[in-house]
């Protein structure tokens, strides 16, 4: 989701970051109202990041922790660490308004939801497996965002759920619990309820040392597969074909992809990262100079240099997929 492009709408200015680190030095160097701090981020997590900006002069801005993770201990580390609030992914917007009032002191209200009137609930398709409130409210509030988020989940999901299954086979526990996380996020944040507790479940056991089995991956798989498949097979204009007319076999969807990646540099979000297999298969084995600097400023999180670099290339420098 583009907090850029939401909270506009609501008058709010949005600086983002990629990490922990880029967030410190954001603070250090301007003046912020309040600071919404993801616990889970690559270099710096979220607790690193509240004790160094508490360290630095006048570093007092209230600081809301974003986290998965709902358990007790989960919000009195938050606390421990100097945040002053506390919020669950995936985030309602009524919860988040009533938190970015409560820390402001604004009275209730004055940052809110503008609502539409909405169709009744039955006229929607039904979509098993999901919250059928939280899908209706973004497709009655932010109908742009909700599409752009089901055609990157859609682009994204073959990549990422390879990803997954080589991570856990190879035992490194890390990699897929972090593919995992960012997964169940963005299917929660889209209503993928069935998705959201099987990811749950299995997040904890790879971040707990315990036991993955075969029934937790395939409950997993299974669900994460239900889910795609009713996004993929929503009517236009909730997905519309990522096909583009004319491009290479192969890649026809790359056009479409490559707005989703520049979407997501162009804001500072960290799922660009999982563009990169994408990329690179589309880059093919001769990558020009740029094309590897590309995909070395992504990894690397420099998303200002990466966004200009890929708008320097162009289409035309992307091979076919080997």
């Amino acid at each position: 989701m583009s907090w850029r492009t939401i909270e506009g709408r609501r008058g709010v200015e949005v600086t983002l970051t990629a990490n922990g680190a880029e967030a410190v030095a954001a603070a250090a160097q301007g003046e912020f109202d309040l600071v919404l701090m993801d616990i889970r981020m690559p270099e710096m997590d979220g607790l690193t990041a509240c004790r160094r900006i508490r360290a630095l002069p006048g570093g007092r801005p209230p600081i809301v922790a974003l986290t998965a993770n709902a358990l007790a201990e989960e919000r009195k580390r938050c606390l421990a660490a100097g945040m002053d609030g506390y919020l669950t992914k995936p985030l309602e917007p009524e919860t988040l308004y009533a938190e970015l009032c409560r820390q402001l002191r604004l009275p209730a209200g004055d940052i809110g939801v503008r609502r539409r009137a909405s169709a009744p609930l039955g006229a929607e398709r039904a979509m098993p497996g999901f919250d059928a409130v939280k899908v209706r409210r973004w497709q009655d509030e932010f109908p742009d965002t909700w599409r752009r988020m089901v055609h990157a989940f859609v682009a994204e999901y073959p990549d990422t759920t390879t990803a997954i299954r080589t991570a856990l086979d190879a035992g490194d526990r890390a990699r897929a619990g972090d593919l995992v996380h960012r997964l169940r996020g963005a299917g929660g944040a889209l209503g993928a309820e069935e998705l959201s507790e099987a990811a749950d479940g299995l997040e904890l056991a790879l971040v707990n040392d315990g036991p993955v089995d075969v029934d937790l991956r395939k409950r997993f798989f299974a669900s994460a597969e239900a889910a795609v498949t009713v996004l993929a097979g929503l009517e236009p204009p909730a997905v519309e074909a990522a096909s583009v007319e004319g491009a290479e076999p192969g890649c026809g969807e790359r056009s479409q992809r490559m707005r989703e990646l520049e979407a997501l540099l162009e804001t500072g979000n960290t799922r660009a990262l999982d563009h990169l297999p994408w990329l690179e298969r589309c880059l093919g084995t001769e990558a020009s100079g740029e094309g590897r600097e590309l995909l070395r400023q992504i990894e690397a999180l420099d998303f200002p240099a990466a966004l200009e670099t890929l708008r320097g290339l162009g289409l035309g420098v992307f091979a076919n997929p080997r």
